[in-house]
């Protein structure tokens, strides 16, 4: 039974490689009364710390690999193994330590365990699962590496390989490490892992490596210098569509990496920046599920979509970090309907002396609900576009206009969730040529029957305002809808619904004008139908911008 499945779960992957499937996204709803403690390592005494799991679900039996103190009141990583059965543990004990020699390059801590079966080849003999983890020699968080481990049942034993396979040799710096693993096929892992320097040069890569014969052709990838980006093996992810908790762009790093075959899209959780400035200011508060396109991650390009956040207010703690994705062996999403994110907890601020002593591990569902045919602007391939910057510093964002239906609110919340030129600007008599716009396009083309968008607020009239929607498919725009005044001036404009043949494009552009005779003063673009930083417009229907396929 498991080559059968291992041989379809190859074959979902390389179906994704080459025949391009449509991806949709799934947002996710939380169950808020799920958030509950699984695993409280000191709760036999004594001062310990569990943290960065990866979780393997089969049924009833819960697996979980963390980074773990072996010894009370020390903090030095060993990799613990917590197995529960029908919500009780019935295992618990060290599953793998640093190497007893001391020169050797994982000489001191071992964490950030993955787990993934395959078919994997050392010193001759056959395993069928891979355990990848970081490793270092020093006391400290410098000169991290990646190693992998071998052994042909879960529980272990575990045989060493004695190298890094990703190598960092520059003692002076974080390095490579937080790994996480999804099967290819054979012994082919498609390897994840965050390569740090400092803050503004922490990024996540991935790399395509082949494990089947660790005698002959061991992978050996040095990541002192940063790859070229023609790079094939080894590639930087996107960080396109990441976020801060103010709104800016944000970096990646300490990821848990699943597969879900049914949408053809990786799930990713990762730690939301900035961490706080109280104790511990090292962890953060929020950890994102992300998701992105099978190709693009595998092409290093695309933008990633935030489809749920773990934060104080869902799980009534002031520090949610360190999580992973529940799996299954492969690395796949056990059940495309659903999510479950083990994340670990910790104390903060007045009081809290050490924080490791107080790392336990929580559990958290949701299910997931899909969400890209609801509106194509939120597709994870969408690229915003728009020339408000020509007038000076623009109001809002583009991405304030855009409404997700799934969630019931905007893309982005604003003060006024809208997109234009500075206020009270006479931008004179500006021809079509010169229009003010704002546009989405995307790398694969979409197909919809209905189409929403909204003009300015009451205070700033545009009765004589000319505007243009067009759509583009290849090189050539096809006007969709034009006209004078109307929806622009404070309306909203609707084309299409069920039952009106779809349109296939790759671009929509929405653009605004003088009629050459009157000044156009002041213009903007509104999402409608959410809530703003500044006002309340969640009554209005129908809501906007959203491009939709109705069947």
């Amino acid at each position: 039974m498991k080559v059968k499945l291992l041989y379809l779960w190859f074959t979902l992957i390389l179906m994704f490689l080459f025949l391009g499937t449509e991806s949709v996204y799934a947002a996710i709803n939380w169950t808020p009364n799920t958030v509950t403690q699984i695993y409280d390592p000191s709760s036999g005494g004594g001062q310990y710390y569990a943290y960065a799991p990866t979780a393997i679900i089969d049924g009833s039996t819960e697996r979980y690999w963390t980074c773990h103190n072996s010894t009370s009141g020390v903090i030095k990583d060993s990799i613990w193994y917590t197995e529960r059965v029908s919500g009780s543990i019935v295992t618990n004990q060290e599953a793998y330590h640093a190497s007893t020699n001391s020169g050797d390059w994982d000489s001191y801590h071992v964490c950030d365990p993955t787990v993934v079966a395959g078919t994997f080849k050392y010193q001759n003999t056959n395993y069928a699962y891979a355990l990848f983890y970081t490793g270092n020699d020093i006391n400290g968080s410098t000169h991290n590496q990646i190693g992998v481990a071998f052994a042909n049942q879960l529980t272990g034993p575990w045989t060493r390989y004695p190298g890094p396979i990703i190598k960092f040799t520059n003692t002076s710096y974080w390095g490579v490490g937080q790994p996480s693993a999804t099967a290819v096929s054979g012994g082919r892992v498609l390897l994840f892992f965050t390569r740090g320097i400092s803050d503004a040069d922490t990024h996540v890569y991935r790399s395509d490596i082949d494990l089947s014969n660790m005698d002959n052709s061991p992978p050996s990838i040095d990541m002192t210098t940063v790859p070229s980006p023609t790079d094939s093996v080894t590639k930087k992810l996107s960080e396109t569509g990441l976020k801060r908790t103010d709104g800016t762009a944000d970096y990646l790093n300490n990821v848990d990496m699943v597969y879900d075959g049914s949408r053809d899209r990786f799930y990713a959780v990762r730690e939301q920046h900035p961490y706080p400035a109280d104790y511990p200011n090292y962890i953060g508060k929020n950890t994102q599920i992300i998701s992105m396109i099978g190709s693009d991650v595998w092409n290093g390009t695309g933008s990633w979509t935030t489809e749920g956040t773990i934060n104080p207010d869902l799980t009534g703690i002031t520090r949610n970090h360190n999580a992973g994705l529940e799996r299954n062996v492969y690395g796949g999403l056990p059940n495309s309907s659903a999510l479950r994110a083990v994340f670990t907890s910790s104390c903060s601020g007045t009081g809290c002396n050490v924080a490791e002593w107080t790392y336990k591990l929580w559990e958290v569902k949701g299910t997931l609900v899909n969400g890209a045919a609801d509106n194509v602007l939120l597709s994870s391939d969408a690229i915003y576009s728009g020339n408000a910057s020509n007038w000076g510093t623009p109001r809002g964002s583009i991405q304030e206009l855009m409404y997700d239906s799934v969630y019931n609110k905007y893309l982005m919340q604003g003060d006024w969730n809208e997109y234009g030129v500075p206020y009270g600007l006479n931008i004179g008599k500006i021809t079509e040529a010169n229009a003010l716009y704002w546009q989405a396009s995307w790398s694969s083309s979409k197909q919809i029957n209905y189409f929403s968008a909204a003009g300015s607020y009451p205070n700033q009239p545009q009765p004589y305002t000319m505007w243009k929607i067009e759509y583009k498919l290849g090189s050539t725009w096809t006007t969709l809808a034009s006209g004078q005044g109307g929806w622009m001036n404070s309306g909203i404009f609707t084309w299409g619904g069920q039952g009106t043949a779809p349109i296939t494009l790759d671009a929509i552009r929405v653009k605004i004008y003088s009629d050459g005779v009157h000044d156009v003063v002041s213009p903007d673009f509104r999402g409608r139908g959410g809530l703003s930083n500044q006002t309340n417009d969640t009554a209005t229907t129908p809501k906007a911008s959203v491009a939709q396929l109705l069947q």
